[in-house]
């Protein structure tokens, strides 16, 4: 069965962290996802970006991209990619943007990640930059 859905894959490694002042934060990098609740303010970002106040800081992790717009109105686009990867015990750490879903998983996974995504039929890229 295949999916027919591209993921793309990205060499560089990112940091999960908690931010204070979100004047930190570089907007300049390519990648800046930030969530903020009434209790906390949450950065994902390139290793290099974490600002140095930031705690608790949680690195070493790699994306990937459903490559695409995705169409707002499908179902299941993440609820199946992450079936994947649970059954082969990678936690993941989802992000969504309005165009797309990004999947970040830790370092040591990425390989085994690729592989199960493959297996289930989804096109996985090689490393993009």
């Amino acid at each position: 069965m295949t999916n027919a859905l591209k993921i793309e894959t990205f060499p560089y490694f990112f940091a999960i962290a908690k931010i204070r002042n979100p004047a930190s934060i570089n907007w300049k990098s390519p990648f800046v996802f930030v969530g903020k609740t009434d209790d906390e303010l949450s950065l994902v970002a390139l290793e290099s970006d974490v600002p140095s106040d930031a705690y608790p800081v949680d690195r070493g992790y790699r994306m990937m991209r459903v490559a695409g717009t995705l169409d707002m109105s499908l179902t299941g686009i993440l609820a199946r990619i992450s079936k994947v990867l649970a059954d082969e015990e990678i936690p993941i750490f989802a992000v969504s943007t309005y165009n797309t879903d990004y999947i970040l998983v830790k370092s040591h996974t990425v390989k085994n990640a690729v592989q199960a995504l493959s297996r289930a039929g989804y096109l996985v890229t090689n490393e993009i930059s």
